[in-house]
């Protein structure tokens, strides 16, 4: 009966140092501190890719009339001996960023894209395009996939 006692009374005093040590304020514990600022700065840090020469870019053109911004969006249509194959998928035009840095796209002619970001190709073809159209939505991918070492 001792032996029961002695184990009880050792639970219950681990028990309430346990308790009594585990009681830390929220700022106190270092694994969360500081969360909501690592989370904003996680957020902020995004890389976004600059565009450079050799690219290739995939530019589309959408508005709520789609046939004014039809000129923008160059359609290739596969060839194969010199008949048009019904089977296969036509596809939108990509643009390579030539050694200067410039894409030729129709209407607007040389375009510099190099040292711009995607948001910012965006933004300045839109400009560009707003003296054709008014209502116009521009999207621009960058195709090509660089792995640096």
């Amino acid at each position: 009966m001792g032996k029961i006692t002695l184990s009880k009374f050792s639970f219950i005093v681990i028990f309430l140092a346990m308790f009594a040590t585990s009681c830390v304020s929220k700022k106190d514990i270092i694994y969360v501190q500081d969360i909501d600022t690592a989370l904003s700065e996680s957020q902020s840090s995004k890389y976004d890719a600059v565009i450079t020469n050799d690219d290739i870019l995939k530019i589309i053109v959408t508005s709520e009339n789609m046939e004014s911004v039809q000129p923008f969006n160059q359609v290739v249509s596969p060839v194969v001996n010199n008949e048009l194959s019904i089977r296969s998928q036509e596809t939108l035009q990509s643009y390579l960023v030539d050694d200067e840095g410039f894409i030729n796209y129709p209407l607007l002619g040389k375009v510099k894209a190099s040292g711009y970001t995607r948001i910012e190709l965006q933004d300045h073809l839109k400009t560009q395009m707003l003296l054709y159209v008014k209502d116009v939505v521009v999207d621009v991918r960058i195709l090509t996939i660089r792995l640096l070492f």
